[in-house]
């Protein structure tokens, strides 16, 4: 049920994880990596019920052998165990006695050296508390060998309690109540996270008198049941829920999550972040794991013509590949130079100039642009999973107008893309030097779109994030300050979208649904209610669909015969106000569940289910139907 990485040692061929399960034990086992091969070291008995959670502490590799780990049981308690793959006497355990090992052939047997009673109680989750610099250097621990001395526990009972581990006792220092169940907790340096049946996440603080700091993250729509602090980032954590869904939130924005990973079919069970940093793994109820990496998966490059864009660019992408070794990288460049032959003489054409000069051409190149981008981004995840997406799309161009700008933020965040700028700020009078140097536009047409360049701003949710750099301020490219482009780029691309963008016109999929499609549910249904009174009135005992409704679809669809509605047998006759309330209401159930289908309603169908909304309803049409049988 629950597991957990005791030690590994970098460039050691064997490790320790310990785990825990539902026949009341947790297990310590030596991992050989260089023969895949397992064997259980010790076997800790001593919880009455399911072991939940395990966390080991976290200790330097020449304490292996006093290290500890804790555990959580059904039971409403917390143990502590030694740790050591070695085997033990259980002289600690039991305050001095020595116990010798009657046979070699069984696993060896350990007993808690600690239990910690308190929650009343299933006990959810143990961590360990992190040791802060200032606190370890005021210790008599050696540099880098400070001991996670307290223990966090977290229970169904809401509450969180912190325990001394240190002085053996297993003393309770501090409690925490909360207003509802607790299902998970992570400890970190910012504050301590928790994962609540309220469906919301809380950062304590336990610095404060008053421990909780934080309350908000609003955004699933079941239980929470894991959660998980970034590695890399301090400010971003993740978030499991039985809704299914996987959350990436920052805690500078407490009502709308960064990212929402879908792909799961039952409840998320936990969450845990795994190397390389980009990644995020999941586990769920069904035994299947998914992965979600987070690139960079847009960048649009903004400058005046001739500021280095490129030379940029091409540091960048350098830069990138060193430290990004799993991703690809593709460039959309300007049109390239050609080569023209006059004369038996080789003239090199830019095409630049004379695309800038015509605005046709300039609108033309701007489209071929934004397909390109379009086809990279959704062509470069396998079998259309988007959440695989390990290709970095940078677009090497000037998009100096804000609208082109804004149609490729739209893009991305159609596609749940990221996206940032940068944005090359050299100044237009070094422009014109560079271009006198290097010949490529003429005097007026750089002249004229520099007065026609609309400056990324950081204010435009378009622009931001927004990153600058200078070209001009450096004495070459190849002393470029690309580092602190890169870093800023790597964290603003993962933690700036913190605000859910509203789908609108640029970024709402195209309906399915036909335009007239709310003209014809209203004309077949009418043609029914007149066919219904006709009928009534002529003493009919059973009404079929009419026959208009066929020449007035014009196709060849065969009537499904079973579709009639009885006359007959009836407290009361139709009249004609019931049969317009009930057309009303089934228009309004229609128009709510087919407007969002992504299957084309049929003409037919819409005829056929008002029929059968007819035939299942209470004669009064007060009773409300269920719109899930009105449809064939």
């Amino acid at each position: 049920s629950c597991f957990n990485l005791v030690s590994f040692v970098a460039g050691s061929d064997q490790a320790t994880f310990a785990t825990g399960g539902f026949d009341q034990t947790a297990q310590i086992w030596l991992w050989n990596i260089k023969t895949n091969t397992i064997t259980c070291a010790a076997t800790c008995r001593g919880h009455s019920e399911t072991v939940m959670t395990i966390a080991a502490q976290p200790v330097s590799a020449a304490s292996l052998d006093s290290q500890l780990f804790a555990s959580g049981s059904w039971d409403g308690t917390v143990k502590l165990w030694s740790a050591s793959a070695k085997e033990t006497d259980l002289s600690e355990e039991t305050g001095g006695i020595v116990h010798t090992r009657k046979s070699l052939n069984k696993t060896p047997t350990r007993i808690p050296r600690v239990t910690m009673a308190g929650h009343r109680e299933t006990v959810t989750r143990v961590c360990w508390l992190p040791v802060s610099s200032s606190d370890s250097s005021n210790t008599d621990q050696p540099s880098g060998s400070a001991v996670h001395s307290q223990l966090l526990s977290a229970s169904w009972d809401h509450t969180l309690r912190v325990w001394d581990c240190q002085t053996g006792t297993g003393s309770e220092l501090r409690s925490i109540v909360s207003s509802h169940a607790i299902h998970d907790a992570d400890a970190a340096l910012q504050g301590i996270l928790t994962a609540s049946s309220d469906n919301r996440v809380r950062i304590y603080d336990l610095r404060a008198r008053e421990a909780l700091a934080l309350i908000g993250f609003h955004g699933h729509t079941a239980w929470l049941t894991s959660v998980a602090w970034a590695p890399h980032r301090d400010n971003q954590f993740v978030t499991g829920s039985v809704d299914r869904s996987v959350r990436l939130w920052d805690t500078r924005n407490t009502r709308a999550s960064l990212y929402d990973l879908m792909g799961h079919t039952d409840m998320v069970t936990d969450v845990n972040w795994a190397a390389p940093i980009e990644t995020a793994l999941q586990d769920a109820h069904v035994a299947e794991c998914h992965s979600y990496c987070f690139p960079m998966p847009l960048i649009l490059t903004c400058g005046y013509p001739c500021s280095g864009k490129s030379s940029v660019v091409d540091r960048l992408v350098k830069s990138l590949q060193s430290n990004l070794p799993g991703f690809e990288f593709l460039v959309i460049p300007e049109p390239p130079m050609s080569a023209m032959c006059i004369n038996s003489d080789v003239l090199v054409v830019d095409p630049r100039a004379e695309i800038y000069t015509d605005s046709k051409k300039e609108r033309e190149l701007r489209g071929q642009h934004k397909s390109e981008v379009e086809r990279a981004l959704t062509a470069s995840c396998p079998s259309g999973d988007r959440s695989w997406n390990r290709i970095v799309v940078i677009m090497d161009a000037p998009n100096y107008i804000k609208g082109y700008r804004y149609e490729m933020y739209c893009l991305a965040k159609s596609l749940k893309h990221p996206h940032a700028v940068l944005f090359c700020d050299t100044h237009h009078e070094k422009c014109l030097e560079w271009n006198s140097k290097l010949d490529r536009y003429p005097h007026e047409v750089i002249s004229d779109m520099v007065t026609r360049f609309e400056p990324p701003q950081a204010s435009n949710r378009w622009d931001c994030p927004l990153v600058t750099i200078r070209p001009d301020a450096w004495p070459s490219v190849d002393e470029l300050d690309i580092n602190s482009v890169l870093s800023e780029l790597q964290d603003t691309v993962l933690s700036a979208s913190s605000t859910s963008i509203k789908p609108n016109r640029s970024t709402q999929l195209a309906s399915v649904v036909p335009t007239d499609f709310l003209q014809k549910l209203e004309r077949f249904t009418q043609l029914i209610v007149d066919h219904i009174m006709v009928s009534q009135s002529m003493g009919a005992t059973v009404v079929g669909l009419p026959q208009s409704i066929r020449s007035a679809i014009r196709t060849r669809v065969e009537f499904d015969p079973t579709v009639q509605l009885v006359l007959v047998g009836r407290e009361r006759q139709f009249t004609l106000a019931n049969l317009s309330r009930a057309k009303r209401r089934y228009i309004s159930l229609q128009r709510g569940k087919l407007m969002d289908s992504s299957v084309v309603p049929d003409p037919m169908s819409i005829a056929c289910g008002f029929l059968r909304f007819l035939a299942t309803a209470d004669v009064s049409w007060e009773t409300p139907v269920d719109p899930l049988v009105t449809c064939s």
